[in-house]
């Protein structure tokens, strides 16, 4: 609660100084050939209002009270010396803009002594830099303890990877032991694991034969609903190639079958020729469609699609 009372006052001092500096500039600009020193002071008046304004906008809210009360400080004088330069002003104004303004205006420069409008100057530079060193004292503080709190969470981030990392290290040490044991339970089982391997991969090969006769019949299938008397070349190749791969794979089936019947002993109903007869069908049929000229599909119904090769 004290510091936001005193940042209350700060800020009711800034507005004090502010308002009276302008005042006194504005005096100051009205005054017509006025000497060198007058356009001086009235720059150090200008520099003095951007402190100002600095400290206006700043944020005091984490700043300690000591350096507060101290800035309050500077601040009421530099309110005081503003104040007591606008009221000596304010004596010989009148209104502005008449010729009667600007013969008074010189009496003032006249009456005041130069060395008294130098004094002025130097208080106001004094006061200015007052002020600004104190505005960086106040950025200095505001930005040591942001890197205080930065170099906490940095601290706690630390410690949290190592945390980590140790888990990680452990959990690395695991899989290291159970991947030893493993090795060693495999060792005397070498012939089963290359019996694994390869029903293993044979199982991959029908998965994968699978996936191109299930592709190939679905290309086939849309033929059904084909309401078309051509064919696009892409789409006629891809079915040439479908129906080929179909008689290839079947005449491969009936090769192994056949393989199959001549090292069985047991009775079949298939007899080996017929094997041998289907897979030179089969094969009959491969030649037909590599070399045939034009193919005819659902020749016996309402229509006829051609694809010329």
């Amino acid at each position: 609660m004290e510091t936001i009372g005193a940042g209350a006052s700060t800020l009711a001092f800034v507005l004090l100084a502010l308002k009276s500096a302008k005042i006194i500039n504005e005096s100051l600009s009205s005054i017509k050939d006025a000497p060198n020193i007058v356009f001086e002071l009235s720059k150090d008046l200008a520099s003095l209002q951007s402190v100002l304004g600095r400290i206006s906008g700043s944020s005091l809210q984490h700043a300690p009270t000591s350096t507060i009360e101290s800035l309050n400080d500077i601040l009421q004088a530099c309110t005081t010396e503003l104040s007591s330069i606008e009221c000596r002003l304010a004596k010989f104004s009148t209104t502005s803009g008449s010729s009667r303004s600007n013969r008074v205006y010189k009496g003032v420069l006249a009456y005041v002594k130069k060395e008294d409008l130098e004094n002025a100057r130097s208080r106001i530079r004094d006061k200015s830099t007052q002020i600004n060193l104190y505005l960086s004292l106040l950025q200095a503080q505001s930005l040591l303890q942001v890197s205080s709190r930065i170099d906490t969470h940095a601290t706690a981030t630390a410690s949290i990877l190592e945390q980590i990392l140790g888990e990680v290290s452990k959990l690395h040490t695991r899989l290291d032991q159970d991947a030893g044991v493993s090795e060693v339970e495999q060792l005397p089982a070498t012939a089963g694991d290359d019996s694994i391997d390869s029903a293993m991969a044979g199982r991959l090969g029908a998965m994968a034969l699978c996936s191109e006769l299930e592709s190939s019949i679905s290309r086939l299938s849309t033929l059904i609903d084909h309401d078309g008397l051509t064919l696009d070349a892409d789409d006629a190749e891809q079915i040439i190639d479908d129906l080929r791969r179909f008689v290839v794979i079947a005449k491969e089936r009936s090769i192994e079958k056949s393989r199959i019947i001549s090292n069985s002993t047991t009775y079949s109903t298939v007899t080996e020729d017929d094997t041998r007869a289907l897979g030179r069908d089969l094969k009959l049929i491969e030649g037909l469609i590599l070399s045939a000229p034009i193919i005819a599909i659902n020749q016996s119904g309402n229509f006829v699609i051609h694809y010329w090769l």
